[in-house]
């Protein structure tokens, strides 16, 4: 039978390289106090400073097939869907990613507030995208602190450009790839955890 570690391991490089930050920044973590959910979450860097539950990471298992090519009122861009066919939404550091809560796909919606899901992508580009200007066709997929009083959205174009936008619409990154993106915010997300004496 697989040692924690071996299970933790192996689904870290399940993902493919191009995720390889994702990869780098959880593999630092795989000797903590991990923590396999009954659904197949990942949790992982448990700081019990911050509180007992508290994780730096979690992990969401695939998104069902029938979820990826579900009709919506938004068009997720393929970048996008191939990053949920291997996690289906995630928290690391100060950052999320969104993707669709199972309890959101049943045939009547319902947000289950007994557990942790990953941040919904559809409520998100359906109301809180509105919250941002200068969005256009872009569409809404996760954000992080940015500092102390703003938080910053990541907002995918067709063609796979992510950019940040603050909520009066400042840009405050652009990046030609999801995988960039990943490579370059995750230290960012980290170093802000830092500042906030969350390690």
């Amino acid at each position: 039978m697989a040692t924690q570690d071996e299970a933790v391991f192996r689904k870290i490089e399940s993902l493919p390289d191009c995720y390889s930050a994702l990869k780098e920044h959880l593999s630092k973590y795989v000797s903590t106090d991990c923590l396999f959910e009954e659904d197949g979450s990942l949790q992982m860097g448990r700081n019990i400073k911050v509180a007992p539950e508290y994780f730096m990471f979690r992990l969401y298992p695939p998104a069902q097939s029938n979820w990826l090519t579900k009709k919506r009122a938004f068009e997720v861009p393929l970048d996008y869907l191939k990053f949920l066919s291997y996690v289906n939404g995630c928290f690391a550091y100060s950052m999320s990613l969104y993707g669709f809560p199972p309890s959101m796909e049943q045939d009547v919606p319902l947000l289950n507030r007994r557990k942790l899901q990953c941040h919904d992508l559809t409520t998100a580009n359906t109301f809180w995208a509105r919250s941002y200007r200068n969005v256009g066709t872009r569409i809404y997929i996760g954000g992080r602190h940015y500092s102390h009083e703003e938080n910053s959205g990541y907002f995918m174009e067709e063609n796979g450009t992510v950019v940040a936008l603050l909520e009066q619409g400042k840009k405050v990154g652009e990046w030609p790839s999801f995988s960039l993106m990943l490579q370059q915010e995750l230290p960012e997300a980290k170093a802000l955890n830092e500042k906030r004496n969350l390690f």
